[in-house]
């Protein structure tokens, strides 16, 4: 257990939204790894002005008395593994008897303020009180005897993106050296950044839609937030080329200094077509993509300074259900395919305007009693009235509504006794369906009658009956 140290606690009440500047004692301020090493003669002062950026609760880290938080005097440093492999990192303090804690997390699919409550994404801690072994913290490979304030190296893959948080625990003035050089993996970064993929949501990959108005342009790295602006990218489609409204990057919106993933809103919106997504690099307007050690986007060659998608015209086919019904039967109408919206209108075989409207949606319910229909093929209309041009030749579907039977019988006469016996000849008109009821009426002054099929009554009178 670690020592209560005889300090004053500050608090500073900071939030994610209420940043100023651009701190390393933040996450969203980390430090990019761009070199084997790092010599820092003082600690660094503070917890940045973000708190509780690390949650005590799901981590091996304590509360220091100092801060009330897991950070004091802390710094962040990020990179990106280029090549997969161990991770080893050599924490040395100044001082030997200063007490430095570690802590690293993967941020490949989530966000510094992400860090606070899921502790999956710390995958290598040590917060041991001990100063053996000189004081050196951190994923060594070796500990935890006769070091326990070391930890086995992490195995990283190329592609993954960590965040290291260093805390003085000591709350001293004195700083550290911090060493990669043992690592298998390589981390600092001398690779061009690259357009990764565009797509319509910033949680996984999905194609654009027609009718869209943003997209989200994601990168294989972290690329520095000044070095790409609006004027450096540029939206060209089928005889268009779109204005970029604005650009936001959740890091850099936080005020970080790096990000990988930045949303673009653009005017007019998506059409049907072939598109790409142009960056203009190395001029005043738009200075060179960056990414975090200062790699720019490669421009030797144009293909490095695009990337093409393509935006699919919706593919569906509507059906009724029944597709033969009664007039005043409830009929269901739905549409299945590819590339769907949420934004069909249906209506009435009388046309295609506002009067005539029945409905929205891939699915709707309507009664075959109102708005135009009629004895047999009835033609309903569907439209994708998405904005931006996405709409489609009214589509048919055809709901076919059945006439009531005609009645028809034959009938034979037993003189001897009156009975007569009434045979059923009418057509049915839905043979799938088959008749639901039958009524005879007899005409005789007693009003008879019968439910069945078919039928006999004795008369007891001479004489016509209808």
């Amino acid at each position: 257990m670690k020592p209560l140290l005889p300090f004053a606690v500050i608090a500073i009440f900071f939030s994610f939204a209420q940043l100023s500047a651009q701190n390393p004692s933040d996450c969203v301020g980390a430090i990019p790894i761009c070199l084997e090493g790092y010599s820092e003669a003082n600690s660094f002062i503070g917890i940045g002005d973000v708190e509780n950026e690390v949650n005590s609760v799901n981590s091996c880290f304590g509360t220091s008395p100092v801060t009330s938080q897991v950070e004091v005097n802390s710094v962040w440093y990020t990179f990106t593994t280029q090549q997969s492999g161990d991770l080893c990192v050599l924490i040395t303090p100044n001082d030997p008897f200063d007490d430095y804690d570690y802590g690293i997390y993967n941020l490949t699919d989530a966000s510094c303020e992400d860090i606070f409550n899921d502790a999956s994404l710390e995958v290598s801690c040590n917060f041991s009180g001990s100063i053996d072994c000189g004081g050196v913290t951190g994923p060594t490979g070796g500990g935890p005897i006769p070091c326990p304030a070391q930890e086995p190296c992490l195995a990283v893959v190329e592609g993954e993106t960590y965040a290291i948080l260093i805390t003085n625990y000591s709350a001293s003035v004195n700083g550290y050296d911090i060493d990669f050089s043992t690592s298998t993996a390589q981390i600092f970064d001398d690779v061009p950044p690259e357009i990764e993929n565009v797509s319509s949501s910033p949680e996984a990959v999905v194609e654009p839609e027609c009718g869209q108005t943003s997209l989200v342009l994601n990168f294989s790295e972290n690329i520095s937030c000044a070095s790409f602006v609006v004027d450096s990218i540029f939206l060209i489609g089928p005889g268009v080329t779109h204005d970029i409204i604005s650009m936001t990057a959740k890091d850099c919106d936080l005020g970080g200094i790096f990000d990988n993933q930045y949303s673009l809103v653009f005017d007019p919106p998506l059409l049907p077509g072939n598109y790409f997504f142009s960056i203009a690099s190395n001029n005043d307007a738009a200075p060179t993509v960056l990414d975090a050690c200062s790699n720019p986007i490669d421009n030797s060659d144009p293909a490095n300074l695009q990337i093409a998608f393509n935006v699919a015209a919706p593919i569906f086919e509507g059906t009724a259900q029944p597709q033969d019904a009664c007039l005043g039967d409830d009929v269901a109408l739905n549409l299945a395919g590819f590339n769907l919206t949420s934004s069909y209108t249906w209506y009435s075989p009388n046309g295609v305007d506002a009067v005539n409207e029945m409905g929205t949606g891939t699915s709707i319910s309507f009664n075959t009693g109102s708005m135009g229909f009629v004895e047999g093929a009835n033609t309903v209309y569907v439209t994708d009235q998405k904005p931006g041009g996405c709409t489609t030749d009214p589509y048919e579907v055809t709901v076919n509504l059945l006439g009531p039977p005609i009645p028809d019988f034959s009938y034979s006469i037993d003189c001897e006794t009156g009975m007569v016996s009434f045979t059923n000849n009418t057509a049915d008109p839905n043979p799938q369906l088959g008749a639901i009821s039958y009524s005879w009426g007899f005409g005789d002054p007693f009003l008879s009658g019968s439910s069945q099929e078919n039928s006999s009554f004795t008369y007891s009178d001479p004489g016509s009956y209808t």
